[in-house]
């Protein structure tokens, strides 16, 4: 399988010493194999006083040097390079070296490369030539590399049925799904809604995820992803997902299962849901309550664009909150102790 990855230095800006005859270095670590059967330079950029005292070169993992360019714009005073290389341009590079694509200096291109190993270091040198300059810096560089690498995809480790009390909220957690990919972090994993669920919503950060919402893995082990049950009396429900790389390793559409269980226990998710500070009921209808309001100050309500729609602050035990004047919809309730600091954060379902 064909495979094309753009790829960035992380060591830069890098300067480049004037008043000298130094030699400079910034790396790409390529990570996934196979053999390269094109290479492109989509980015280089820097400056140097002046650029016509300046060489660089691009150098393999095997040891392959390709020179990129050397002395370009004699005679003039350009101290800017901001170009790319690409064998099948179809021009040498101009003065000043802006823009592109240009062809490489080397007379034989970026193909020098082709049917090598992809992976390992690559190296782009700076050798400055005279002493004369007054120096400059390498602020970015890229490589496009295609290769016939074969992608490693995602693997799918957890896959748990999702227990959710009715008509309430339960967070999915990695212990419910949970996936890896050995050449990618988790905020590289992409999943992708296909199907929603029928009978509640999924939110991501307050935000309810439609078809074709995309949420990654880091997502779900931060506690930023959570179903809402709509209150209704089907027992289960499910929603159905991709997974993708961005290397080409995908994992086709999977179902995640959910069960409206009212002996489900509610997962404490990252942004401060307490057990035992519920609201309820849920969805809500005329009034909501506190399941325990211990050192509860105040319930703010917001809706989902951010503004509070009402307060309350005659907090005590068994006391129940009016909410029929609300417009049906999702809410954000919030409890606030002594501090005015919040205690834990709440959706609430008016209907």
């Amino acid at each position: 399988m064909l495979a094309c990855a753009n790829l960035s230095s992380i060591n830069i800006p890098i300067n480049i010493p004037g008043q000298s005859t130094a030699t400079v270095t910034s790396v790409i670590d390529v990570t996934n194999g196979g053999t390269i059967s094109d290479l492109n330079v989509p980015r280089l950029k820097g400056t140097y006083n002046l650029v016509k005292d300046i060489r660089v070169t691009l150098i393999s993992p095997e040891g392959t040097s390709v020179l990129l360019f050397s002395g370009v714009c004699p005679g003039s005073n350009t101290q800017t390079f901001n170009l790319s290389l690409d064998d099948q341009a179809p021009t040498d590079i101009d003065c000043p070296p802006l823009g592109g694509p240009f062809q490489v200096e080397d007379l034989d291109g970026l193909s020098e490369f082709i049917g090598e190993e992809a992976a390992g270091i690559w190296t782009l040198e700076i050798k400055v030539l005279t002493f004369d300059g007054q120096g400059g810096s390498l602020d970015e560089w890229e490589l496009e590399i295609c290769s016939n690498a074969s992608p490693s995809p995602p693997v799918i480790v957890n896959n748990n049925t999702l227990g959710v009390p009715p008509g309430m909220e339960n967070w999915i957690l990695a212990e419910e799904l949970l996936c890896e990919d050995s050449n990618n972090l988790p905020e590289d994993l992409d999943f992708t809604i296909v199907t929603p669920p029928l009978n509640g919503d999924l939110y991501y950060n307050n935000a309810p995820m439609l078809q074709g919402g995309i949420f990654r893995q880091s997502t779900i082990n931060a506690g930023n992803l959570s179903y809402v049950h709509n209150g209704g009396a089907e027992t289960t429900d499910s929603f159905v997902f991709t997974v993708s790389d961005g290397e080409g390793g995908w994992i086709p559409m999977t179902t995640f299962d959910i069960e409206i269980d009212e002996n489900a226990t509610v997962n404490t998710s990252e942004i401060g849901i307490d057990n035992e500070l519920l609201v309820y009921p849920n969805p809500a209808t005329n009034f909501i309550m506190l399941k325990n309001s211990t050192g509860v100050q105040e319930v703010r309500i917001f809706n989902l664009i951010g503004r509070q729609v009402t307060n309350f602050t005659d907090i005590s035990q068994g006391q129940s909150y009016p909410v029929a004047d609300l417009p049906n919809g999702m809410y954000l309730v919030q409890l606030i102790d002594a501090n005015n600091d919040i205690m834990s954060t709440h959706r609430m379902n008016k209907r």
